[in-house]
């Protein structure tokens, strides 16, 4: 955990804090991403969670409620939405589009249900069709699609 704290200090401090009319400066869509992929990675569990607030909130994580796996803490995907707002033509609009289409990014989270997951894909693919990513995404919708086909339940707890 040590050494996760000394990666976001540090990625941190290159990243700069200041913002000028809400944009962030001395950023870069890179940096952006690196931390986003930093963060999403972080497992801390929901006891530690709690009694560090600053940790979550450095990391931008938040609590989940789930009946069916625990409640659990995990990243919201600001970095990447970072970049989406501020670096939407940059080489990493792809990449952070489409990380944030495997955060949960909502209070409640019980289940999967891969027919939204393939609409996210499909949406991804409108909006990114020359993404190095596409081909991974258009392989996740024709395995949806070969699944739902075959019978497999569209939620998966």
């Amino acid at each position: 955990m040590k050494i996760i704290y000394i990666l976001i200090i540090l990625s941190s401090m290159t990243l700069g804090t200041f913002a000028q009319n809400n944009k962030p400066i001395s950023t870069s869509a890179q940096m952006l991403y690196t931390l986003g992929e930093v963060c999403k990675r972080v497992e801390i569990d929901t006891k530690r969670f709690k009694a560090d607030k600053r940790f979550g909130e450095f990391c931008h994580m938040h609590m989940i409620k789930s009946d069916n796996f625990g409640d659990f803490p995990t990243y919201r995907g600001y970095h990447f939405k970072q970049i989406l707002t501020y670096y939407p033509g940059s080489d990493f609009s792809d990449k952070a589009a489409y990380a944030l289409i495997y955060l949960i990014d909502q209070e409640v989270y019980n289940f999967d249900d891969v027919r939204q997951e393939m609409r996210k894909l499909e949406k991804f693919i409108r909006a990114y069709p020359q993404s190095t990513l596409r081909l991974r995404a258009q392989k996740r919708i024709a395995k949806i699609k070969t699944d739902l086909r075959n019978g497999i339940s569209p939620i998966l707890d």
